[in-house]
């Protein structure tokens, strides 16, 4: 759990400090050892056979509330963000692989007694040798049979059409490339980092930038007052999602059109066209 007026705690599977406002669950690992555990490591304690306490029956401490400074919410904020883009390596608590059994080497076979050596060397010399072949002149070799051009470009392989890739065709109007570039966005893993910051830092503003010279690319900008991400789609990848493009501390840096907010944030994290609130009154 969270102790909002001192130390705000941290995951022990990931790392990762606490923000305003978020809490920790209780776990015992399977030598009935507690753990913390954020909202965003629950299933990776459950896959390491971790069990929550309140499922253990074991009483629950009280929990506290407090307060804290802006400026540190949003430092926590950005190292939590961060810290979600990337896996934590280094935890000692989840069990390791067991090593494979070692094998015993094979016996080596016991050598052959003299008299079976012998009887197998008379064996080989009363066969008949093979006389070597001689070989054909050069013009009793058969050729190989050609044939046309043509039949050899029937008979080469076709790629499977499953193994070619695939392109997208675009919309033509920029509000319908936008809704596909947000339902890229959203089924990506940059939701998790911004519903993290909405947490402590309120609803973002959002802008969708799509011209007609690129049509094909959508760039998406999602800022606070002192923070900003940048993401980029391309509507004719299947497979390829929003990748992001960079992120800053004053709004300063971000080009006027990337200003032109058009859009909002829900508070699970997902992109929706539109405005709402007061930034629709401006």
């Amino acid at each position: 759990m969270v102790d909002l007026n001192g130390d705000p705690g941290s995951c022990d599977v990931c790392g990762r400090s606490m923000l305003a406002g978020e809490r920790t669950r209780t776990y015992l690992t399977r030598d009935r050892e507690e753990r913390e555990v954020c909202e965003l490591c629950l299933v990776r304690a459950e896959n390491a056979g971790w069990t929550s306490r309140e499922l253990a029956g074991a009483p629950l401490p009280e929990r506290r509330e407090g307060g804290g400074a802006v400026r540190r919410l949003f430092g926590r904020a950005r190292e939590s963000a961060a810290t979600l883009g990337r896996t934590a390596t280094g935890d000692d608590s989840v069990p390791a692989p067991e090593p494979e059994p070692k094998r015993s080497p094979e016996p080596e076979p016991e050598p052959e007694p003299a008299p079976t050596r012998t009887r197998r060397r008379r064996e080989a010399e009363r066969a008949p040798r093979e006389r070597p072949q001689r070989e054909r002149p050069e013009r009793e070799r058969p050729q190989p049979e050609r044939r046309p051009a043509s039949a050899q470009a029937d008979q080469q392989p076709e790629v499977p059409s499953e193994q070619r890739p695939r392109r997208r065709s675009v919309p033509q109007k920029p509000e319908r490339r936008v809704r596909r570039a947000f339902e890229s966005f959203n089924a990506s893993e940059h939701p998790v980092t911004v519903r993290s910051l909405i947490r402590s830092l309120g609803g973002p503003y959002v802008c969708a930038v799509t011209t007609d010279e690129d049509p094909a690319i959508v760039r998406i900008t999602v800022a606070w007052e002192l923070s900003w991400y940048q993401y980029e789609v391309d509507l004719t990848s299947e497979t390829e999602g929003a990748r992001e493009l960079g992120r800053g501390e004053e709004l300063s840096q971000l080009a006027p059109e990337d200003q032109d907010w058009n859009a909002h944030a829900a508070e699970d994290g997902e992109l929706r066209t539109g405005l709402v609130g007061s930034q629709a009154d401006g």
